[in-house]
């Protein structure tokens, strides 16, 4: 009677165990609360990377990776897309901070290019029902708008860095720049082809360009920000579910 006695004593606390231990489970388990969309994961110079738009650059790299395989992934391909992401974000910041300071566009902040797409998909849903012409998509995506307003200020920008003088464009380098790189101007069987001067700068200020972008990305300040180290521990760039 005695161990009957201990033992039903001891079955409440038993339970207990069994009820905590159970608890930590479903507290290991749980279902991560997602990242808003405009929450910062990113400062590059002091300006906020929202989560939405890392998304889009987490979603490109992972392909790359993903693409770019035949066999299994590395284990720390989780980590490796989000850097890869992280440097095409600052790259993104270091251009639109660039873009404003030459007064190519109004504000650099993310916030502004959205406002900007929204406006634009509403120019473009105009247009179709007034029946007037437009090119390119009838709506844009945000990403795709992305890459095309990036690839607008590539175009543009330097041009204008020329001119103030933050890229060196002066005759005399260019004609340098030609010399050294004759063997891009040729055809596709080999003979030299007949490039105006016009050319030559183009392709030189790109280059150029593309120089200062990654210097100023390696100089810029950036840090993880709000939810950037849960995004990057949670997995999700590799799941693709960011």
């Amino acid at each position: 009677m005695k161990a009957l006695h201990q033992s039903r004593a001891t079955l409440p606390a038993l339970l207990a165990i069994v009820a905590v231990l159970l608890a930590g489970c479903a507290v290991g388990t749980a279902t991560p609360t997602p990242i808003a969309p405009d929450t910062p994961v990113l400062v590059v110079n002091d300006q906020a990377v929202p989560a939405r738009e890392l998304r889009i650059f987490l979603l490109s790299e992972r392909s790359n990776v993903v693409s770019g395989t035949t066999s299994q992934l590395p284990k720390d391909a989780n980590a490796a897309i989000f850097a890869a992401a992280e440097a095409d974000a600052t790259a993104a910041a270091v251009q639109f901070q660039l873009a404003s300071e030459a007064g190519l566009i109004a504000d650099p902040t993310y916030s502004t290019f959205v406002t900007s797409l929204a406006a634009e998909n509403q120019r473009r849903r105009d247009a179709m029902a007034q029946n007037d012409p437009i090119y390119g998509p009838q709506q844009f995506s945000e990403s795709n708008y992305l890459d095309y307003v990036l690839g607008d200020i590539r175009y543009k920008l330097p041009q204008l860095l020329a001119e103030s003088g933050q890229i060196d464009a002066t005759q005399h380098t260019i004609d340098d720049y030609y010399a050294a790189h004759q063997d891009e101007f040729v055809g596709h069987d080999g003979s030299q082809l007949a490039v105006d001067s016009e050319q030559v700068r183009l392709a030189y200020l790109d280059d150029r360009y593309e120089e200062l972008v990654a210097s100023l990305s390696k100089a810029a300040s950036v840090s993880s920000a709000g939810d950037g180290k849960r995004m990057l521990d949670s997995g999700c760039a590799l799941e693709g579910s960011c």
